[in-house]
């Protein structure tokens, strides 16, 4: 049986520095191909060594790339043969009638999820703004497959009342919201806005492709337990 597919999304949170360690978490389980904003390269390219070694030196490109199964044997497919993707991908086309990225990846996968999802993105994404790769293919996203984000941002960024507006039109249109924790974030500060453990969002991932197979809805994203949210506090 070929494994579930899950398109994992960086946006420019300091939280991108867990995307090494969650996309080896989540191709344990499923193929995965990681879309990067070009602030989440930063995070991801040049701080997320020093933060995560232990990932870096499993040769987490390399592990993902081996559990990610080949899209088509046709050799001119070459647009879904790699594990990560940037907004320049995106143009290279160069002909009527060639793939479009974002389209190819939409039809690739099972699931989509933002891990971590920027105060921007979430805007851009509850105004239906598609101006970068990945609101490009949120934008042209099927809603019977599973759409998620995992919001990571200051906390007073985090209670700002755009924020919840923008939430609130999100989940109205589907989308599955695995809510930060209690933490002292990055700027030093102490509060809400830390983005869920790499645990809670494999097991969120494992709970929305469950609920689509089975044509039901899961809610697993709607709140973070108050035991992570507690445990959150004390790392």
């Amino acid at each position: 049986m070929t494994a579930e597919r899950v398109l994992l999304c960086g946006t420019g949170s300091v939280a991108s520095v867990k995307i090494p360690q969650l996309a080896l978490a989540l191709s344990q389980h499923y193929q995965v191909k990681i879309l990067l904003t070009k602030s989440a390269e930063h995070f991801v390219f040049n701080v997320s060594k020093s933060y995560d070694p232990t990932s870096w030196e499993q040769n987490w490109v390399q592990t993902v790339a081996t559990n990610n199964v080949k899209h088509s044997d046709d050799p001119s497919d070459v647009n879904l043969n790699s594990v990560i993707y940037v907004d320049e991908d995106e143009w290279n086309y160069s002909n009527i009638g060639d793939p479009i990225l974002h389209i190819e990846l939409r039809k690739w996968a099972d699931l989509f999820i933002v891990a971590p999802a920027s105060a921007n993105t979430i805007a851009k994404l509850a105004h239906g703004l598609s101006d970068n790769l990945i609101t490009c293919v949120a934008r042209a996203w099927d809603f019977s497959n599973p759409i998620l984000i995992c919001p990571a941002m200051n906390t007073l960024m985090w209670t700002h009342p755009f924020t919840q507006q923008h939430l609130n039109v999100l989940s109205g249109i589907q989308y599955q919201i695995v809510h930060p924790v209690v933490k002292t974030l990055a700027c030093g500060d102490t509060g809400q806005g830390a983005m869920a453990s790499v645990g809670t969002i494999v097991a969120a991932v494992g709970d929305a492709l469950s609920q689509s197979n089975s044509g039901g809805n899961s809610n697993v994203g709607e709140e973070v337990t108050a035991a992570e949210t507690a445990a959150a506090t004390k790392t």
